[in-house]
This record gives C-alpha cells, sequence and structure tokens, in this order.
C-alpha cells in the first residue's frame, strides 16, 4: 500500500435527509434520555428545540464545518468524501472508494465473516422510544438548509437531494411554528446558542495550534510539486556555479577518503546550502561537503535536505557530461521530493512522492515521465561505469539477451524512470546523497528500489 500520510478521508454519515434529521433528533434522545435520564415521553417539543442547539448536538451534525476545515488544511483533492450508510448498504463500494483514494489496489470483496447488522446505539440506550415531532423535522430543515447548501456547492452538487428536501420539509411550515422557533433561537436557546459558538471557538483554536505544529512537519503532494519547481531553478543555478569550472579548467584536490574534490563541488555546495535554508527556513540542509559538526543535527530531524552538490565527479573530470547535481527533501527517512539536475545536458528530472516524476529539457516544458514494463528477452540494463560490483556481471546472466547501458551519476536512475532502461544494478555500498533524489524520481515515475535504502540512520552510507 503506499504512503498516505497527505490523503485525509471524511465521512458524512448520511445519504437522505430523512436519515440526517434522524441522526439530529437520535442526539437529542441521547443527550435527554441517556445522559440527563430523562422520560422522553415527556418531554415538550420547545424543550427538544432548545437541546438541537446545544454545542455537542449541533457539532455533531455540522458537516460543513468539518469538510471546509480539512479541505482547507489539506486540500479539497485530497479529501475523500464518502456517506457512512454505505458501510451498511454496500459496504464493498464504500471501501473500495477509500482504497482507490489512498492509491492501494482495488477491487475488495467483503469477507462473509465481516457482514454484521447495524446497531443503533440510541435504541439500546434510551428506555423509550418517541416519534419525532413535526415541529422539530420542520426546526432542523429550517435550522440546516442553509449550511447544507454551502455544503452542496462545496461538494459541486453531491447532497442537491438534501437540500431539495429539506426545502419542501421547511415549505411545511405553521405560524405557531415559526413563533417558536423565532423565540427558541432568538431567546430561549441563547445560553446553548453561546455554548456552542464558544465550543466552536475553542475547537477553532486548538485546531489552529494543532496544524501550525503539523505543518512544520507537513507538506502535501501539490505543495511539493510547487516546490519542486522553486528547487528545480536552484539546482540550475548550481549547475551554472558548476558550469564555469567545467568549462575553463578543472583544479582537483584530495578529501580524506582520497576521493576527488573540486573547486566546482564547494561552489555548488555553498550556493545550495544557503539557498535552501532560505526556502525552508526550519529545515537543516546535509550536503555531501558538509563538515561532520554540520550532520550531526539530522539524527533528530524529522525533516531534512540532502544534497549532493556534483555527483559523479570522475565524469566531471573526465569530461563526458554526465554529472548532476542532485537535492532530495528526506521526511521520516523517505525522499519525498527528488531533483536531478545534469548541467551539461540542461537536462533535469524530478519526482513528488505520489505526485509523480518528469523530464525538463532546456527550456521546453516538462514532460511527465514513467517506467515501463521490463521486456524479456532484451530487458535493458543499465549499470555503473565506475561501480558496478562484482556481482552485477552475475546478475546480467540470468535475464535472457539483455541489453547493457552504461552511464554516471544518477542519471542511471532517470534512465529507468523515464521508460529507457528496465533495471539498474549495484552491489556496492553508495552514500545517501547519491541515490535519495533519484529514488524519489524513479518511485515518482511508477518504478521501485529494490533495496535496503534508507535515510537519516547512524551512518550516511546507503
Amino acid at each position: 500500500m503506499k504512503h498516505t500520510s497527505h490523503r485525509r478521508m471524511e465521512v458524512i454519515r448520511d445519504r437522505s435527509v430523512e436519515r440526517f434529521i434522524e441522526r439530529v433528533w437520535s442526539q437529542v434522545l441521547y443527550q435527554s434520555g441517556f445522559w440527563e435520564r430523562k422520560d422522553v415521553r415527556q418531554i415538550s417539543p420547545a424543550e427538544f428545540l432548545r437541546k438541537i442547539e446545544k454545542a455537542r448536538n449541533k457539532l455533531s451534525s455540522d458537516y460543513l464545518r468539518t469538510v471546509e476545515i480539512w479541505s482547507k488544511a489539506f486540500g479539497r483533492e485530497a479529501v475523500h468524501i464518502d456517506f457512512f450508510d454505505r458501510i451498511h448498504d454496500d459496504p464493498e463500494i464504500y471501501v473500495n472508494g477509500i482504497l482507490r483514494h489512498i492509491g492501494a489496489a482495488t477491487p475488495w470483496a467483503l469477507p462473509p465473516n465481516l457482514i454484521r447488522k447495524k446497531v443503533y446505539a440510541t435504541n439500546s440506550l434510551v428506555k423509550h422510544e418517541r416519534e419525532i415531532p413535526e415541529i422539530v423535522q420542520w426546526y432542523i430543515a429550517d435550522r440546516m438548509v442553509e449550511p447544507t447548501e454551502r455544503l452542496n456547492e462545496l461538494l459541486e452538487g453531491q447532497v442537491s437531494s438534501w437540500v431539495d428536501e429539506m426545502r419542501t420539509i421547511r415549505g411545511k411550515t405553521r405560524l405557531s411554528w415559526r413563533i417558536l422557533g423565532e423565540l427558541n433561537r432568538i431567546v430561549l436557546s441563547v445560553p446553548e446558542r453561546l455554548a456552542y459558538e464558544a465550543y466552536h471557538a475553542v475547537l477553532d483554536l486548538r485546531l489552529a495550534l494543532r496544524w501550525r505544529t503539523l505543518r512544520k512537519s507537513y507538506l502535501s503532494a501539490k505543495e511539493l510539486v510547487n516546490l519542486a519547481g522553486q528547487i528545480c531553478e536552484l539546482a540550475k543555478k548550481a549547475g551554472e556555479e558548476i558550469l564555469h569550472f567545467y568549462r575553463n579548467g578543472v583544479v582537483v584536490t584530495r578529501k580524506e577518503d582520497t576521493s576527488p574534490l573540486t573547486l566546482a563541488d564547494r561552489a555548488s555546495h555553498d550556493f545550495l546550502t544557503e539557498s535552501l535554508r532560505s526556502i525552508l527556513p526550519d529545515t537543516i540542509v546535509i550536503s555531501e561537503e558538509s563538515a561532520e559538526a554540520e550532520r550531526r543535527p539530522r539524527a533528530e530531524a524529522e525533516r531534512f535536505w540532502l544534497v549532493d552538490p556534483l555527483d559523479g565527479t570522475k565524469e566531471f573530470i573526465k569530461g563526458t557530461n554526465e554529472f548532476t547535481v542532485n537535492i532530495a527533501l528526506i521526511e521520516k527517512g523517505h525522499p519525498i521530493l527528488g531533483i536531478v539536475h545534469a548541467p551539461a545536458l540542461d537536462l533535469t528530472y524530478y519526482g513528488v512522492r505520489e505526485g509523480g516524476s518528469w523530464q525538463a529539457i532546456g527550456c521546453e516544458p516538462a514532460r511527465r515521465i514513467h517506467t515501463r514494463p521490463a521486456k524479456s528477452p532484451g530487458m535493458s540494463v543499465v549499470a555503473s561505469k565506475d561501480h558496478a560490483g562484482p556481482m552485477v556481471e552475475q546478475l546480467l546472466s540470468r535475464p535472457p539477451a539483455p541489453h547493457l547501458q552504461s552511464m554516471g551519476s544518477s542519471l542511471k536512475f532517470c534512465l529507468v524512470a523515464e521508460g529507457k532502461a528496465d533495471l539498474y544494478l549495484r552491489d556496492l555500498p553508495t552514500m545517501e546523497w547519491d541515490t535519495a533524489a533519484a529514488q524519489c524520481v524513479v518511485e515518482g515515475a511508477g518504478g521501485g528500489v529494490y533495496s535496503d535504502l534508507s535515510y537519516n540512520w547512524s551512518g550516511l552510507i546507503s
């Protein structure tokens, strides 16, 4: 099943106004007959009207407010709306709707042992039954028709029948009902209305505080796609820094592990670490060229940038054009955004977790890319020019008549992502910043990295 942290589901409990009104009435009976231990047969219609305005009863039927909160927080496209009664009427359709929304496999068949008879809790908790008085039906419809109209607009007509039925019920009015309704709304239910508004305000404040906290660690798919555009521009500017050295001669020094380091690595590193911090100020940046002390805070970070300012330094030195700038955003140990930019080729790949992957060449509009079904025989396999590993030759002997491609840097992943290769093989250790961005591009394109790659663990080797 796909990771679904950015998807939310809201269940609207009733598919008809009759059931909706029954639900509001059920809340009132529960409040009176269970909590207050009253005989519901002896309660006057006027008292029932006051109880409809009580904070708990009113909030439980305020679907508009609930949908608006979640839609504002996560985006309307991330909120799945369904009707609770469908669990009873057609549970398979209900569950399959949820599965489609979160991107899981469908269809799902309901196991016979899961079929249960619907139980109405109110009937078992309240000692006495009572039919809904006509004035109560009218009052509920009269009070709820306006928010239901707004809810119908938000749901693009899904509850238009509710609106029509409520208008019909509201039209069956009597002068005495209207007088009592207005008296209840303006005078008798003032304490209940004030309690509801206060309760509403406290909930809104709590949600706002929780949302501020959540926003620090949550980015929706839409926000990630927008963020990807900004990061692609940074990668291109870092690429311009690199090309300045690429075209004017390469000066090579050696790091402690004897791997090559150029002035281009350092220039790209300096530009990206400063720029990325300005985009997400609370998110730390870890680069291949970061000092050890700068890397330590990532152990406590749920989200951080992981950067290889120049992937494929050997290709850069040899002048093959197959070097890249890699930028990944890691969240809870997994890349959720990845950019791979090849400055000498003027070629950019970027991917978003569950949002897709794209390729952009020069100034042309980006195009969506997808992996392809593997061909057999004739599977196209890509391997590293310098780091294939001793097991790769053995693995290549398994698929019939494989076609071997060789490529430097993270571009190997990208060949798989855009459907030009079927498989990338490597059995030697690699560093986190070498794989994170490209892994996200492959996964966004529909592929997968089938190895125990994890990010933000005790070491930096994947």
